[in-house]
């Protein structure tokens, strides 16, 4: 049973919707398109006593309409509608086979159109929803009620059946309001039985195809930045590049080496963690590294990437999260690549008179200690003509 309040009277308002008859459907991948026929009927309970002069004008009325043949044309929105906008707030419950509904809704109602297609028609904005243990709906309906017809478009915020649970579906129809019925019971209480026939047509998203399609693409996106995403570490590894600038002879190349291998590991763990979206304490080269990967992570966000598609934190950090791996070796290869042309650099910058004899060569103790920590054992005269400093050097 719903409650609805009203100025004039106290009324007790109760809707039976039937069944839609779906006259068509279309899946057009992301989008359903449907078409269908419905109906429903209120049956509005004015009591007696319910309403002084004013229960007792509306009385006169139904009284008037039931001697001249029981039908009263023209509804609720056939009465001049003055004095601006109007709040109808209304709930209740009712009981039906489904089992007890709840009902609550807000109606705005503006002065009647007075010229152009819609003249005679009271624009209307409501705000409700309805539902019970199975179902529920809540959402928006904008409509224009004229004496006969009523065009509306309602979107539905959300809509529940069951586990299912539907979002941000559109609707748009015309009600076909026909005549209205005004019965009097022995007691006095005036019964108005408002039935209507609905067209309707509605786009329902399928957002479950959208959320994979956007997954999809944000894999892709994701994918391709992953290759590149070794060109934000380099910027890490020159940045802290003087903290292992402590070659100064051959007796300080297997701690230089050393130290530069476990830079380069704790910079690449930090590189991982901001790039999937987690933290991780350590180091220097640990903080270094997170705060690029951090970084390479808020760009493939934003859109700031080689498609220029934003990707949902979520998303990122679930598919970042699978590709882990990736990350982990593109980094570890650009830092690698960068530290051993340096380290081969810095070798030559010691051995700089070694550097200018025709068959001068890199020491095998060398090549050894760099391949000992993953650096990639170098040629023996690799680097030899090159003229540039190294980022090592003091």
């Amino acid at each position: 049973m719903q409650r609805e309040g009203m100025v004039e009277a106290t009324t007790v308002k109760h809707t039976v919707n039937l069944p839609d008859w779906k006259i068509g459907e279309k899946d057009a991948g992301y989008a359903k398109f449907g078409l269908a026929a419905g109906g429903s009927y209120d049956l509005e309970y004015t009591p007696s006593s319910g309403g002084g002069e004013a229960a007792a004008h509306e009385g006169g009325e139904h009284a008037a309409a039931e001697h001249a043949g029981g039908e009263h044309a023209g509804g609720e929105g056939a009465a001049p509608h003055e004095g601006g906008t109007k709040l109808k707030p209304a709930a209740g419950a009712s009981a039906s086979p489904e089992g007890l509904k709840y009902q609550a809704e807000v109606t705005a109602e503006f002065e009647k159109e007075t010229s152009g297609i819609f003249a005679g028609c009271t624009p209307k904005a409501k705000l409700g929803g309805e539902g019970n243990a199975d179902k529920g709906k809540l959402g928006i309906e904008f409509s224009m009620e004229g004496d006969t017809f009523e065009p509306k478009f309602a979107f539905n915020l959300m809509e529940r059946e069951g586990a299912e649970v539907k979002f941000l579906n559109l609707e748009a129809g015309v009600d076909w309001k026909m005549k209205e019925r005004y019965y009097t019971t022995a007691d006095g209480t005036k019964i108005k039985v408002t039935p209507k026939l609905t067209l309707k047509g509605s786009i329902e998203p399928e957002y479950k195809k959208i959320f994979e399609k956007l997954a999809e693409e944000a894999a892709e996106v994701i994918t391709g930045e992953v290759l590149i995403a070794g060109s934000m570490i380099l910027v890490g590894v020159a940045t802290i590049a003087a903290f292992w600038a402590t070659i100064d002879d051959g007796t300080d190349e297997a701690k230089a080496i050393d130290a530069a291998g476990q830079g380069r590991d704790e910079l690449v763990a930090g590189f991982v963690a901001g790039a999937t979206g987690k933290q991780l304490s350590g180091s220097q080269y640990t903080a270094e590294g997170l705060k690029r990967g951090t970084e390479w992570r808020a760009k493939v966000i934003s859109g700031d990437n080689a498609k220029g598609l934003p990707v949902p934190a979520a998303v990122m950090d679930e598919k970042a999260g699978e590709q882990q791996d990736k990350i982990h070796k593109t980094a570890w290869d650009a830092a690698n690549k960068y530290l051993h042309t340096e380290l081969v650099k810095r070798y030559w910058e010691i051995h700089y008179m070694q550097k200018k004899l025709p068959w001068g060569e890199i020491e095998t103790t060398y090549l050894m200690l760099m391949e000992g920590q993953k650096f990639g054992r170098p040629q023996p005269q690799e680097g030899r003509t090159d003229e540039g400093a190294s980022s090592l050097a003091h």
